[in-house]
């Protein structure tokens, strides 16, 4: 190599030029597995999507991945590419749901206002729940129960009613920051026992708007938070 070569090869500049086709190929590469990663996950949302009207209209046990892959219009080989197995898709599914759901009642919870607002706002979305999409959310008694016998679903559903029990307490302690673990949990397991019998109801035609339940809580979250009245 001469002289002129070796400072040529040297520069700084040069190295960068050198570098330039392997750094843009980097990128690409980048991008395109970010679109693909993307693209799988939205297809995965348009799945989890027929799955949760098949299962809400016949139960976990009842509906076959055979079922959903004819919902969802693809073969069986493409919805295993998507999901591993069944219980692989119904936790994708209600945790993606419930997820939307609680994030639906701390926005009530947190808007600006009075705490009687606020507590309004959540019974409305509770009552939309148990009537408007009574079988959706009745799947989740279902999945409850099936969890007794598969500890894949256990897990799951254990994380759920914590994350809609620190709802709860979300609720109580905008205005009771001093309310004790025992009071929020009891209130919790109140307002689930009432969620599940206004289900009951709703779909069983005795109380489809929910008129009964919306009185229960309220007198229930009046009790656990004194200035909702105000």
């Amino acid at each position: 190599m001469n002289a002129r070569h070796s400072k040529v090869t040297q520069c700084p500049h040069f190295k960068r030029l050198g570098e330039r086709p392997e750094n843009e190929a980097q990128k690409q590469r980048e991008y395109y597995d970010m679109r693909q990663t993307e693209k799988r996950e939205n297809r995965r949302i348009e799945i989890a999507d027929h799955a949760i009207r098949c299962f809400a209209e016949h139960g976990y046990a009842e509906t076959s991945l055979r079922d959903i892959a004819e919902a969802a219009e693809i073969n069986l080989g493409q919805l295993h590419y998507y999901f591993e197995s069944k219980t692989d898709l119904i936790l994708y599914t209600i945790r993606r749901y419930k997820t939307r759901f609680i994030g639906r009642l701390v926005e009530a919870m947190e808007q600006e206002g009075a705490t009687k607002n606020r507590v309004t706002s959540v019974i409305d979305l509770l009552i939309v729940a148990a009537t408007r999409d009574a079988k959706i959310h009745r799947l989740w008694y279902d999945l409850r129960a099936q969890a007794l016998f598969n500890p894949s679903l256990r897990v799951a559903t254990s994380e759920i009613e914590r994350d809609l029990e620190n709802a709860t307490s979300t609720l109580i302690h905008l205005q009771q920051p001093k309310a004790s673990r025992g009071t929020i949990h009891q209130t919790f397991l109140l307002l689930d026992a009432h969620f599940f019998n206004a289900l009951q109801m709703a779909l069983s035609g005795e109380d489809s708007e929910g008129k009964r339940f919306r009185r229960t809580i309220r007198h229930l979250l009046l009790a656990a938070i004194p200035t909702a009245t105000k």
